[in-house]
């Protein structure tokens, strides 16, 4: 929806710009985070009906990830300044700091991700549908408000969304898996 929103508003040009930024910055980072969460699901199910066991997979398995992930996107972002003359050419130095932006914007993703694969081991899908719903309406309306200011603006606001978000949602998937309130997926309503 981004590409949509910046074509529209910015036209073809900073779209151009945009989507080199995005796919050079988001392309590997999501692509290990897929990687990383593709295993995670099923790790999850073969003990989603032992809570300890749960709790201390989900923890273990978050602890990977950050041990993986920060790492590499951290220094994939770092590094954009270098290698993104080298591998595509000077003409896309203009796109370093959104890419950086955009880059940093997949530390977070994580969070959400293990979130949704915990909400989706234990049978509570409606909870990862209704978080999908919230994030891209705030998704749509804030990238269409910054959209009216810069590109690095809209990549500065989509790093803030996913910074402020994907945490307070794996609180929230915490507290309904974990918490002492959380009721088993069959009795929720």
């Amino acid at each position: 929806l981004d590409n949509m929103i910046i074509g529209r508003v910015l036209g073809m040009e900073a779209l151009g710009l945009y989507y080199f930024a995005r796919n050079a910055g988001l392309g590997f980072s999501l692509t290990l985070i897929n990687a990383i969460n593709s295993a995670l699901y099923p790790n999850l199910c073969a003990v989603k009906d032992n809570a300890i066991e749960l709790k201390s997979r989900f923890v273990s398995n978050l602890k990977k990830i950050a041990l993986i992930a920060v790492p590499l996107i951290s220094l994939q972002a770092g590094l954009a300044f270098i290698y993104v003359p080298i591998v595509f050419g000077d003409q896309w130095l203009n796109a370093v700091p959104i890419l950086t932006l955009l880059c940093l914007s997949a530390l977070p993703r994580p969070l959400a991700e293990s979130a949704s694969a915990l909400t989706l081991a234990t049978d509570r899908i409606n909870l990862d549908f209704k978080w999908n719903i919230v994030f891209t309406v705030i998704f749509i309306v804030s990238v269409s408000i910054a959209v009216s200011i810069s590109l690095i603006a809209v990549a500065s606001t989509i790093l803030i969304i996913y910074v402020v978000s994907h945490p307070l949602y794996l609180a929230y998937v915490w507290r309904q898996v974990f918490g002492d309130a959380a009721q088993p997926a069959s009795q929720e309503a």
